[in-house]
């Protein structure tokens, strides 16, 4: 089977039979049908890997990441590399694929020059950071996509993930939460929130998160504010509500990401039941068998 993929904005076409790729020139934004093709001259040969990525004016193969207009980046061996679009650059990624410190290197690219270089035995992604841990020193090193570091936390443990605007350390039962939004601080203790809890969530659209302890007090974390629940029965939190719900004595009350009670005109005394439904953005409150809609 032979396939064929035009990038019309560029003037290139890739062949693929097998697993070997050829690469040839088109009239660029080509209107017609039919049209004359030309072996590219700076990849004259087919390619087991061959990936065009025309927005960023890159093109990468088994060995090389090279321009469009043939200008060689840097050539290697076993390599996997992947081009992405963050925000206004491109982030290139490449995978040495073996196990040491260097594994992952990472740069920034703006269609012409390449910027910063990062490098990690793992890497995290999320929609605001990256964060890169290296073995040698058993740092996890955080960065904004606009290329700051945000953080750095020294952990044995790999075991980590990125929701919303912290970085939480998993452990069995035993969970610790960074925040990543606060500039003013750079040092990981500063920017530490909850230390040691048994339960942390992170919110993915806020400044916020809440945590429980063994004893099942619960505490907030909003923009730099504490505050503290006591102990608690259960806790949900719906995100895209902006709004968590606490269970107390059998009875469950609404609160806003503030700390304030949440349609307290409708359950003074807590419901006996509230649901959430994300899809809707809606919640449903039962008090004393009388259900109310709330869309938010």
């Amino acid at each position: 089977m032979i396939e064929q993929k035009l990038f019309k904005n560029v003037g290139l076409l890739r062949i693929t039979e097998g697993n070997k790729s050829r690469l040839f020139r088109i009239p660029k934004n080509a209107e017609e049908d039919t049209f004359t093709v030309s072996v590219f001259p700076f990849l004259p040969e087919p390619q087991s890997v061959l990936e065009v990525y025309p927005d960023a004016h890159l093109i990468a193969t088994q060995d090389t990441l090279m321009t469009l207009d043939g200008r060689i980046l840097r050539q290697h061996e076993h390599i996997k590399i992947s081009v992405e679009l963050i925000s206004d650059k491109w982030m290139i990624i490449e995978d040495m694929q073996s196990d040491c410190d260097s594994r992952y290197r990472i740069v920034f690219w703006d269609g012409e020059e390449e910027s910063c270089y990062f490098w990690g035995r793992y890497i995290l992604r999320s929609e605001k950071y990256l964060a890169v841990w290296t073995a040698k020193d058993c740092l996890w090193r955080v960065y904004a996509y606009d290329q700051r570091q945000v953080l750095e936390v020294h952990t044995p443990d790999q075991h980590v993930r990125l929701k919303g605007d912290f970085l939480v350390v998993e452990g069995l039962g035993d969970y610790t939460a960074y925040t990543l939004a606060d500039d003013n601080e750079k040092l990981s203790e500063k920017k530490c929130v909850f230390k040691h809890q048994q339960l942390i969530v992170c919110s993915s659209y806020n400044n916020f998160a809440l945590c429980c302890n063994l004893s099942g007090a619960m505490q907030t974390y909003f923009d730099g504010q504490y505050r503290q629940y006591g102990k608690v029965e259960s806790v949900d939190f719906f995100d895209r509500a902006d709004i968590f719900s606490i269970c107390r004595n059998g009875r469950y009350f609404p609160y806003t990401l503030t700390g304030k009670l949440f349609a307290e005109n409708i359950c003074p005394y807590g419901a006996d039941m509230i649901a959430y439904s994300k899809e809707d953005n809606a919640l449903l409150i039962n008090t004393n068998s009388v259900l109310h809609l709330i869309r938010l």
